[in-house]
């Protein structure tokens, strides 16, 4: 149905991406305490903060309305051994040496609702897979398949959020004017030291790295990586 073929494009092994992305990065896992007003967390003070919570950030942030995005993939392992190929059209499907992976669905759910599989996502990830290419629906789909479901944070605009966090009840009452017509030239208050990365539910690994280099601009206060428009 013709497309754009990039000979020279890569599939991306997120697992270890990740890994190497934490190399001589402290983690610490389990229950956290956070004060953004006074930059605590566990009662340890830092200079930033960044919240890169996904979903969570709808807590601690309750005016920001991110979106979830249940997304389901299907994988098989043990298949005849190819290099690397990749086909997308809405849906993907990624042959990487002897793994198959192909979906993902992108079904709204409630926040808070866990993630599941279903086999109806199961369905319409072979349907997808069937209209990307034929034969790997037959080839993938006589080995035994896992599904895995997961939530990914959306925004309206599919756009990611990234800067200083506004100060929501200063914001208002700065900008308040606008409601009656008035135009405000002032900067939208922000709280001091607190700055956030989310919604990455669509097209994450594209924007992740340029956002990163981004924010860490901000937060140093060096030159910013992005051009401007």
């Amino acid at each position: 149905g013709g497309g754009l073929l990039h000979k020279r494009a890569l599939v991306l092994e997120p697992a270890r991406i990740i890994s190497g992305l934490l190399d001589n990065v402290r983690v610490r896992t389990g229950t956290v305490e956070i004060s953004l007003q006074d930059r605590l967390v566990n009662a340890e003070v830092f200079d930033i903060i960044v919240l890169a919570t996904a979903m969570e950030t709808n807590r601690q942030l309750g005016w920001v309305g991110l979106e979830g995005r249940l997304g389901q993939v299907e994988s098989v392992a043990d298949a005849t051994p190819v290099q690397a190929e990749a086909m997308a059209s809405g849906h993907y499907a990624l042959a990487l040496e002897d793994q198959r992976l192909w979906g993902a669905t992108f079904e709204k759910i409630e926040d808070g609702v866990p993630a599941a599989t279903s086999a109806a996502a199961r369905a319409t990830n072979a349907d997808a897979l069937r209209q990307l290419s034929p034969w790997w629906q037959r080839s993938a789909t006589s080995l035994p398949v896992q599904s895995r479901a997961a939530i990914r944070a959306t925004t309206a605009d599919r756009l990611p959020l990234v800067g200083a966090v506004p100060d929501y009840s200063a914001a208002l009452e700065t900008f308040s004017g606008m409601r009656k017509g008035r135009p405000v030239d002032a900067d939208a208050p922000v709280l001091p030291g607190i700055f956030m990365v989310n919604g990455f539910g669509a097209r994450g690994f594209t924007w992740g790295p340029w956002a990163g280099r981004v924010l860490a601009a901000m937060c140093l206060g060096g030159p910013s990586p992005a051009e401007v428009a």
